[in-house]
């Protein structure tokens, strides 16, 4: 954590909030404000690490360092390039021995080729001439193969699962013809048409059901509004955090929504960062109630008597706003209200 976020303001504070940001966190662990051995122990220790963070930026000078220091350890590494020696500088380093060991590469040829020349045939070794025979090569042409009928054996299997699939298909367009049928007639009884279903076209196929089979079976309705509010929804921390204007900012947030017959459930759990008043950070309740499309309002219930309201509205697919407030803060619960983003 950076000095900043120890003292819970943003890094183009300025030095009054800066200030009043370390008197307040001195009021809250000062040693003398704890009677307990334990805290007050604690207290002294929290005391003695923020101190000196509250000397560095309460210095113009040492806070300037600090930002450079800061900034400079968010920079990423520059890449380390060892530059190696080139061919031409390598030919020009050693091009005396180079020409060298070419020179006596030459000569030991030459000497070679001297000492074979003047040197005759080994004793008792007379070659003998090669004999090279031609013989004429005859090509013989080959006769044409006679056309024949040829019939690729058929594959019995193949065949069997592919008469076995036209056989799946016309029972399922026979039960859907059947059903579309059925309907109709149920509708020809209600309005009290005399027109029979036999004599109605059969182009009027309910094409929408056709479409919705594939070799797998049915196809899954869409997603209705209400179904993309269920899931888990959880808050993201951003660059930007440290300028809003938040009273209490969020260390972390959660809320499971799901969706079940028309009705939501939800929980939502929560943890600010509060710096300036003895109360709890923590914020827990769960709601419930009818959905209708991709908003609503919901009663909620807390620990020890809480009790409010909290209200969604989707954003986009992916993002979900979330407020809520207390209408009672019950007996452990020390925040009122609150608001923010969350995505899946």
């Amino acid at each position: 954590m950076t000095f900043y976020e120890e003292l819970g303001v943003s890094p183009d504070a300025s030095s009054e909030l800066i200030h009043e940001a370390y008197r307040n966190l001195a009021r809250l662990l000062h040693p003398d404000v704890q009677t307990d051995p334990v805290l007050k122990a604690s207290a002294e220790a929290q005391m003695k690490r923020i101190n000196p963070i509250y000397q560095v930026l309460a210095d113009p000078e040492r806070r300037r360092r600090y930002d450079r220091e800061l900034a400079v350890a968010e920079e990423p590494p520059a890449p380390i390039i060892v530059p190696g020696p080139l061919p031409l500088e390598l030919f020009q380093r050693y091009r005396g021995a180079m020409v060298w060991v070419g020179a006596a590469a030459i000569c030991a040829g030459f000497i070679f080729w001297l000492a074979s020349r003047d040197a005759g045939p080994a004793s008792g070794y007379s070659p003998e001439p090669a004999v090279t025979t031609a013989v004429p090569m005859v090509v013989k042409k080959k006769a044409a193969p006679a056309m024949a009928s040829v019939v690729a054996p058929r594959n019995a299997a193949l065949d069997r699962q592919r008469d076995d699939e036209a056989r799946s298909l016309r029972e399922q367009l026979a039960a859907m013809t059947a059903e579309r049928d059925r309907l109709r007639r149920q509708l020809a009884e209600m309005a009290g048409s005399a027109t029979p279903p036999e004599v109605m076209p059969v182009a009027e196929t309910n094409t929408a059901l056709l479409g919705m089979m594939t070799k797998s079976g049915p196809v899954a309705p869409p997603e209705t509004p209400e179904k993309k509010l269920a899931g888990t929804w959880q808050y993201r921390h951003t660059r930007d955090e440290g300028k809003s204007k938040a009273t209490y900012p969020p260390e972390f947030i959660e809320a499971v929504i799901r969706v079940e017959n028309g009705r939501l459930r939800g929980r939502y759990l929560a943890r600010f960062r509060v710096a300036d008043r003895k109360v709890s950070p923590d914020v827990e309740f769960q709601f419930e109630g009818k959905v209708s499309g991709q908003a609503g309002k919901f009663p909620w219930v807390g620990a020890a008597g809480a009790a409010g309201e909290v209200q969604l509205r989707m954003v986009s697919d992916s993002s979900l706003e979330v407020t809520w407030w207390a209408t009672s803060l019950g007996a452990s619960m020390g925040l009122a209200s609150g608001t923010a983003v969350l995505n899946k």
